[in-house]
């Protein structure tokens, strides 16, 4: 069973220009958004990317997540995981 991992970070790059954000760090760019990852952001709604896309969106070419959309925690799923969220989401 995976372990959830405590982040509280922007899901995007945020840059300077962004109301009341100053560039730094975010998920996305840690490298953490790969298919397979369950996170959760700050308003209690889970996702699983891979569900969505490593691009934020739900299809090819759209946004699911706005940069600044907080994650507050993750966890990379095992297989048997995935099928087991896909089963409980239908």
């Amino acid at each position: 069973m995976s372990k959830w991992k405590n982040i509280n970070i922007p899901f995007g790059p945020i840059y300077a220009w962004a109301p009341g954000m100053k560039e730094g760090d975010s998920f996305s760019k840690r490298d953490l958004n790969k298919p397979g990852t369950l996170i959760e952001l700050k308003n209690g709604k889970q996702y699983l990317i891979g569900d969505i896309n490593v691009m934020r969106g739900v299809c090819d070419d759209c946004v699911a997540f706005e940069s600044s959309t907080i994650v507050k925690r993750y966890k990379v799923l095992t297989d048997v995981e995935i099928k087991k969220s896909r089963k409980a989401a239908s």
